[in-house]
């Protein structure tokens, strides 16, 4: 019986094609393929030179047996000449032949196996050659046998004879920084057990050294002795810097209370990075954005997502939009995108800022403008060193004339040579208070027109946005100067009147008597204060003057003779309800 399942698995590990073992034993290919199949099976004959050529007992393909034949008794006695001959001897001619015949044959197929090994050799050694790798041989004695070219250029040696047959103390001024390595491969000669990927400082005869990992493995001989190893260092020096800086990049982004995230779009979109801020943003950790690369929209109010998508689909490079956490807080949002392309790879960058707390203040801001400009007052904040204004409300522009933009544009300097009066450029120079407390300014300023207006300024210092700055609230006071101007000569002139006058408020308590009502009561001013008019006065006198003007009564005086007195009720274009004045006069 014929095995043809074991011919083809022995076939295929001598490495021969179909082709190759027919032409060895005189065959066509296709034989050998239908032998191999089990449709035909070969005959004893050649059963037994498949055997030969393959250089196997026919016993293993087959249940043939080896021949036996009969040996002299020198037989074992002969040397290996000798028994060579006696066998070549003792064989017919057609045994000759055939002899012959698979002498060629193997011949011819160890001549294939040396032509096949060298193409591999040669293949191999090219493959070793092109390798970024540091690929070296060494001998027992640590001399280089061998070296690839990366190993040259590396190293900077222009040819392989300055290494070849040479130690590395040989090579090398600095042999000392090659120690670990060679302490790892004299472990290995006397150990012949592998290394593999050991870390270790690559030497370098200029510049820092790199870093590397280094395997090697023992190369045993025919006797199974170790008589070289082979090794190979991969350097990771710049793996290891970038993933220094990397490091350091994400321990920085990470500390940021924005989320910046790093998306890949090709070959399909995923997140390569995202800082631990987006937990603070949105309540959830970052490994549940990796598993979907737009989650952040899961997050978009729905009166907010429509307008969101649109802007994306337009290419919008800043969103601003609303989003509600797990927690159910809402949140207002800025995201920023931006696109680049590093080593023709596309990346998408995303920043996202949460801007609560800016858009609460910023709508305060407003609110506060819109409460400022509504003020009849004028304000001023100005920043203390330069002069120069901040914020200057509506209000100004009407008291002063100018508009706005002027004061702005001009500073405190404007203000003192355009706008303040004369008479008040060097006594009531704008002055900065150096404390918190607040100070009060009375001055005159002209106006635009050339209208001179008096101004009540209220001013004290603060912070404004990390400045040191004056805010002022300026009131014009014309009108009530003009009062006062008024009043002061009222008084003067009734101070020294004949006649006496008291006014009173409704409770008829004395607010105001002239010197004359002084001597016609009798009474000196500081007994008089608090008292009441009704005091001096009869009661049933103020129930006739709410009908007449002139009453005639007497005084109400205490221990002496009733004197009789005119009282004469004060009108005026402009009633005060609350108070009210009258004219005293004796009855000579």
């Amino acid at each position: 019986m014929f095995y043809y399942q074991k011919l083809k698995e022995i076939r295929k590990s001598k490495k021969l094609s179909q082709k190759q073992l027919g032409e060895l034993i005189g065959k066509t290919s296709k034989t050998v393929y239908r032998w191999e199949i089990g449709v035909n099976e070969p005959s004893e004959y050649c059963i037994r030179l498949i055997a030969d050529v393959l250089n196997i007992s026919v016993s293993v393909i087959s249940d043939l047996k080896d021949e036996q034949k009969m040996l002299p008794y020198f037989y074992e006695k002969l040397d290996a000449l000798d028994k060579s001959t006696y066998d070549i001897s003792a064989k017919t001619d057609s045994e000759k032949l055939d002899l012959f015949f698979n002498l060629q044959n193997k011949l011819e197929l160890l001549l294939w196996e040396n032509n096949y090994f060298k193409t591999l050799a040669n293949h191999n050694l090219e493959i070793l050659q092109s390798l970024k790798l540091i690929v070296y041989e060494k001998d027992i004695f640590h001399r280089y046998s061998f070296v690839n070219k990366y190993f040259l250029s590396y190293f900077n040696i222009p040819d392989e004879k300055l290494v070849l047959g040479l130690r590395n103390s040989d090579i090398w001024k600095n042999s000392k920084a090659w120690n670990e390595l060679t302490d790892l491969e004299t472990i290995v000669f006397k150990s012949g057990e592998q290394v593999l990927q050991h870390k270790i400082e690559i030497p370098k005869p200029l510049g820092a050294n790199g870093k590397g990992f280094v395997s090697i493995s023992p190369i045993k001989d025919a006797e199974g002795k170790i008589s070289k190893i082979a090794c190979y260092i991969i350097d990771v020096t710049g793996d290891e810097v970038l993933r220094e800086k990397f490091f350091y990049m994400e321990s920085v982004l990470d500390k940021l209370e924005h989320v910046v995230w790093i998306i890949k779009p090709k070959p399909f979109r995923h997140y390569l990075y995202i800082s631990k801020a987006v937990h603070s943003i949105y309540g959830i950790w970052a490994s549940d954005f990796y598993k979907n690369v737009e989650k952040w929209q899961d997050f978009i109010l729905d009166k907010d997502r429509k307008k969101v998508l649109s802007e994306l689909n337009a290419g919008a490079s800043e969103l601003t939009y609303r989003v509600q956490t797990y927690d159910y807080k809402v949140k207002w949002i800025q995201h920023f995108i931006y696109s680049a392309e590093i080593n023709t790879k596309g990346f998408e960058f995303g920043v996202i800022k949460d801007i609560t707390e800016l858009k609460k203040a910023k709508e305060i801001q407003e609110m506060l403008q819109i409460n400022i400009e509504a003020m009849t007052d004028g304000l001023f904040v100005a920043e203390a060193d330069s002069g120069d204004y901040i914020f200057i409300n509506g209000a100004i522009s009407k008291t002063y004339g100018y508009p706005v933009e002027a004061f702005y544009e001009g500073g405190r300097e404007f203000w003192r040579k355009k706008c303040l009066h004369p008479d008040f450029l060097n006594e009531h120079a704008r002055k900065v208070p150096s404390s918190d407390n607040v100070q009060k300014y009375q001055f005159k300023i002209v106006r635009s027109n050339g209208e001179v207006r008096w101004i009540d300024s209220t001013v004290n210092t603060r912070n404004v946005y990390g400045k040191n700055c004056f805010i002022s609230i300026e009131k014009d006071i014309t009108e009530q100067k003009s009062k006062e101007a008024s009043l002061s000569l009222f008084e003067k002139s009734i101070e020294f009147m004949d006649k006496g006058v008291v006014i009173c408020n409704e409770k008829r308590r004395i607010l105001f008597i002239n010197k004359s009502l002084q001597a016609i009561l009798g009474v000196s001013l500081s007994k008089i204060k608090e008292r009441k008019i009704s005091d001096f006065i009869k009661s049933d006198v103020f129930s006739l003057l709410e009908n007449r003007n002139i009453v005639k009564t007497t005084l109400n005086t205490e221990g002496e003779k009733k004197r009789g007195i005119i009282i004469t009720k004060l009108r005026s274009d402009i009633t005060l309800s609350n108070y009210f004045a009258l004219i005293i006069e004796l009855i000579v």
